[in-house]
């Protein structure tokens, strides 16, 4: 007979649970002990098995989703046999069988798509060995197709891109405006320009985009929504204190004096607003902001740049810091 099984209750404290990631999916065979889930709480993360044999015809909470304990979870029993009892008000009718799909639809791109690589967490996937030859050739990996699982990029996929680079997005572009393109995650193919990308075309895309194009948005965790609230917490009942350190700025001084025998005349807060939001680019969870449930990482910077007036202070936002230069 079918059953639903619920969010554990797995310990005093907790009232809810967040589905991290399904270990199975409907139409699955399982038996007691089976790892059905991860559940992650404020404090841990928890694999949840099965209490019962048979076959999964539910699966009632997504990844992601956060579910109150004692709450139906999925749903076991015998292929074939009648859950409508089990199933919440509105959800949709049960899956018993996988259904077969084609490689091409499985991967949504076909062999004439041309892609870039895919990134996690703002790294790119790829192979020891594929970023040993890529740093050996100084080649970018951002713009090399991955083949590899998950389009992951593998050693093959960097001596081909050697071989032939401009075949890896089939745009003709200047190193600036692959450059300006990378550090923003643009693909060069979805900027238009009469012939060769150039950087003004990609700044001009940049400033016609959607805010979501140029933003992406990551659920949080348990422990990052409780991170969340007790940080926002402790600024309103806590004073804040500054930490200040003393570096040596001989390099910069040096470098200052140069642009000022060049006939470019810049301070110092002009070098360390564009070092600052290129270092904010490396560094996405310095340059993100929280909406809801969710971490928005930006692939842009606007910079606040304080100017001190005789009675107040103001702070003009320079956009696309990062693609300025000094004298912008």
């Amino acid at each position: 007979m079918a059953q639903a099984l619920v969010m554990p209750k797995l310990g005093l404290t907790m009232t809810e649970g967040t589905i991290g990631k399904w270990l199975m999916a409907e139409g699955d065979p399982v038996t007691t002990g089976d790892k059905l889930y991860e559940v992650e709480t404020d404090k841990l993360t928890n694999t949840i098995e099965s209490t019962m044999d048979g076959t999964i015809l539910k699966i009632l909470a997504g990844e992601g989703d956060v579910i109150a304990c004692l709450e139906p979870v999925v749903i076991i029993g015998a292929p074939g046999e009648d859950i409508s009892a089990l199933l919440p008000a509105g959800a949709a009718p049960s899956v018993t069988t996988p259904v077969a799909v084609e490689p091409a639809e499985q991967t949504g791109t076909s062999n004439n798509v041309p892609k870039v690589a895919k990134t996690q967490d703002g790294r790119i996937i790829a192979s020891p060995a594929a970023k040993k030859l890529a740093k050996e050739k100084n080649v970018d990996l951002a713009f090399v197709l991955g083949t590899g699982p998950n389009d992951r990029i593998i050693i093959e996929d960097v001596e081909k891109y050697l071989a032939n680079p401009t075949a890896a997005t089939n745009v003709k572009a200047s190193p600036l405006a692959a450059k300006i393109a990378q550090e923003s995650g643009v693909a060069l193919n979805d900027v238009p320009a009469n012939g060769r990308v150039m950087s003004k075309d990609v700044v001009a895309y940049l400033n016609n985009s959607a805010p979501a194009q140029r933003e992406e948005v990551v659920p949080m965790s348990a422990m990052r929504k409780v991170i969340a609230k007790r940080m926002s917490e402790s600024v309103a009942i806590s004073p804040t204190v500054t930490y200040d350190v003393s570096i040596d700025m001989t390099s910069m001084k040096a470098y200052k004096e140069q642009l000022g025998s060049e006939g470019i005349k810049a301070s110092y807060t002009d070098l360390l607003v564009k070092i600052v939001s290129k270092a904010l680019l490396e560094y996405p969870l310095l340059n993100c902001s929280i909406d809801g449930n969710n971490i928005i990482l930006k692939r842009y910077v606007n910079m606040g740049f304080a100017t001190a007036l005789e009675d107040g202070l103001l702070v003009p936002v320079i956009k696309d810091a990062h693609l300025k230069s000094i004298t912008e």
